[in-house]
């Protein structure tokens, strides 16, 4: 198996991880309770559909516009956008999303691939990307098993 296809396949289990651990839990946020696991996810599919269209975008050849602002600011906004789809709904945007990208990964051409989260950062190739969205899916699913889950 490659490096890439042990990237990718990694990524696959970490987002499956997380999805049945999100889609087990409430449709809400318990109370007190800043970030649960739907603001996770709604930041999460924010980001990795972000990704996945920029990703497109390069490879058709097209301008992306990308996001401005602070990465705080950003999120909160991902999770006001998100905030009346139920939980269920994000589990499957994000499996989408993550198929899309594992498959753009593997695209001839991919290599090349140069992704920014937002404008001025760090310019990700699409392949290094994949391990860092892995390393922070992970993280947030570790954060949150940790994290007390009481109903509101």
């Amino acid at each position: 198996m490659s490096k890439l296809e042990t990237d990718l396949d990694r990524l696959q289990r970490t987002i499956d991880a997380f999805c049945t651990y999100a889609h087990a839990m409430p449709d809400r946020t318990a109370s007190g309770q800043t970030w649960g696991v739907r603001e996770v996810l709604a930041h999460l599919v924010y980001h990795h559909e972000a990704y996945v269209a920029q990703a497109r975008a390069l490879v058709a050849g097209q301008e992306f516009t990308l996001p401005v602002g602070r990465f705080k600011d950003m999120n909160a906004q991902a999770v006001i956008i998100h905030r009346d789809v139920p939980m269920g709904e994000l589990v499957r945007r994000l499996r989408n999303a993550d198929h899309q990208l594992r498959e753009i990964a593997v695209e001839p051409g991919a290599a090349h691939l140069s992704i920014q989260i937002k404008e001025g950062s760090k310019r990700w190739p699409l392949r290094d990307l994949i391990c860092a969205v892995e390393a922070h899916v992970r993280r947030h699913h570790q954060h949150l098993i940790k994290a007390p889950q009481i109903a509101s």
